[in-house]
């Protein structure tokens, strides 16, 4: 009986995964017909969710950042880039695309925005969810000039998304609602010149959403040794501690490659409730203004981890800073590591609330 029960448990998964995938040719007008030709067209794939069908465990986040000189002088490297990230989206079964300030090295060259907008434009055509935001070059350093930025990368750019939550003035700041693994996050952006208008807008944001798993990305935050600039310390006082479901934070300016574990106790009971974990990548000053490395941040929901990883498809070079052994700590080297972190399983039960994405025309609330 016990062997039946396990059996039974086993096939529970496919005959679920096949009963929902024929209630969705029903409510879409396509009649089940076994000798009927179905066109399936593979870069529409991402349009129904059926990733609970495939069981995944394994998930990833593509991350790149300070792709000025890709823009002002290598465009070809960036499109080598960014197509190597579509090309293994199912290999390494990539759910989004972040990208964390200086689009451009000079705003007022119309051409480094040009190079970007048909770069960044292959993750449109390929209805990649990605986010932006804009680092110091974007906006004339401290003139803040958002002008060009708007231009390009404005709301107006994303706003028909499904995974676009909203916006904060045309996209100086913005968050994206993802779903993978039985995973549900919000990744809050925010560019470059944050106050307290900024805090309270993200501190909003995440309490509206305090049910979803938070990642933030920021231009500048965590410097190259390892430490929050000051602006980074605002950022952790006023909304990292204020928010339970935050967990990590993602930043660039800062040429070199660093992180940071901060644990917080969220309840004041004395224990730690959770860690967050703070990262900084920037690659501008290696060969041709960065050599294609592109981050990585791969999560196994089987494990509770997530592991970080380096690799450039120009070089097909893993780490650009070597694993030097003398640098290693419990979680890793300095481009290559792995943190523990609690994440939702796949599971039957787990199931039911992404019924809705099998329905055309259903949005995430913003």
């Amino acid at each position: 009986m016990e062997l039946k029960l396990i059996k039974i448990k086993r096939l529970a998964p496919r005959l679920l995964c096949i009963i929902l995938l024929m209630a969705y040719l029903s409510f879409s007008g396509m009649a089940v017909n076994a000798k009927a030709p179905v066109n399936i067209n593979p870069t529409q794939s991402h349009d129904i969710n059926t990733s609970f069908c495939k069981e995944d465990r394994s998930f990833s986040f593509a991350w790149l950042t300070d792709t000025q000189y890709y823009t002002s002088k290598y465009p070809d490297l960036y499109k080598l880039t960014v197509q190597y990230i579509l090309d293994n989206r199912e290999s390494r079964n990539t759910k989004y695309v972040i990208h964390t300030g200086d689009i451009v090295d000079n705003s007022k060259k119309e051409y480094q925005w040009i190079n970007a907008d048909n770069c960044l434009s292959l993750l449109d055509n390929a209805k990649m969810p990605y986010g932006v935001l804009a680092g110091n070059h974007d906006v004339n350093h401290d003139k803040k000039d958002y002008s060009e930025y708007d231009r390009y990368f404005g709301e107006k750019r994303f706003c028909s998304n499904i995974w676009y939550g909203g916006s904060y003035k045309n996209n100086k700041g913005h968050y994206d609602l993802i779903s993978a693994g039985r995973n549900d996050f919000i990744i809050v952006y925010m560019g470059w010149g944050i106050s307290k208008a900024e805090f309270d807008w993200m501190n909003q944001v995440l309490a509206e959403h305090k049910d979803k798993t938070a990642i933030l990305c920021f231009h500048n935050y965590l410097n190259n040794t390892g430490r929050r600039d000051f602006v980074g310390e605002e950022i952790f006082n006023n909304v990292v501690k204020r928010n339970k479901n935050v967990i990590m934070t993602l930043n660039g300016h800062y040429h070199g490659a660093a992180r940071k574990e901060d644990k917080i106790d969220d309840d004041g009971d004395g224990v730690y409730d959770r860690t967050v974990y703070q990262i900084l990548s920037d690659y501008q000053e290696g060969p041709m203004g960065g050599g294609g490395y592109i981050r990585y941040i791969t999560f196994d929901t089987k494990a509770n981890k997530v592991s970080i990883s380096t690799y450039s498809p120009y070089f097909n070079d893993y780490n650009f800073f070597n694993n030097n052994e003398s640098r290693r700590d419990s979680y890793g080297y300095q481009d290559e590591f792995t943190y523990p972190l609690p994440l939702k399983s796949q599971s039957l039960f787990g199931w039911q609330h992404r019924i809705t994405d099998l329905i055309p025309g259903w949005h995430k609330s913003k």
